[in-house]
């Protein structure tokens, strides 16, 4: 069995539509709350919130987004499964990449694990990228936190959705 929680940093539709692209019905385990679950979390940029997720629209600075999914899983809510989590970004700069770390934290706050810093690659302005960290064993609260380049060309970058997956293992 495989389940996904999509964590939104958009307005509803922005989970209605990663829903709709991702998953069957019976895949889903929860849709996560649509506002406030990613916020700016550096001293720099210029956050536009839009449909499409957080972005930067500052033309001179890089800013950090963070999200969380405060959700706890564990191996004795489902059965034994593993946790595999993904960034969706977007990445609309010429000349800098979107680049996230992730981290599980259990219950009690601790850091167990702790992903590498990953990067797109290239830009496109028209379909999100996603940055994945997968097999990560069997419980916690998954959060990433995300470099956003500068606006390009008028172009915003940001974060649109992290998605935590579920699946026996």
């Amino acid at each position: 069995m495989k389940c996904r929680r999509i964590v939104s940093s958009g307005f509803v539709a922005v989970g209605l539509l990663a829903f709709s692209g991702v998953a069957a019905a019976g895949d889903v385990l929860s849709s996560g709350p649509a506002v406030a679950t990613c916020q700016k979390s550096g001293p720099t940029g210029e956050p536009s919130f839009d449909w499409t997720g957080l972005l930067n629209a500052s033309a001179t600075e890089n800013m950090y987004i963070d999200c969380g999914d405060t959700d706890r899983y564990d191996g004795s809510t489902f059965g034994h499964y593993n946790i595999g989590v993904q960034a969706w970004v977007w990445d609309r700069s010429s000349t800098q990449n979107v680049t996230c770390s992730m981290k599980l934290v259990d219950a009690g706050g601790d850091v167990w694990f702790s992903g590498a810093s990953k990067s797109t690659t290239g830009s496109d302005l028209t379909f999100e990228k996603y940055l994945s960290w997968d097999s990560l064993g069997n419980y916690g609260s998954a959060y990433i936190s995300c470099l956003v380049p500068k606006a390009s060309g008028g172009n915003y970058s940001g974060v649109a959705a992290l998605v935590a997956n579920h699946w026996n293992g």
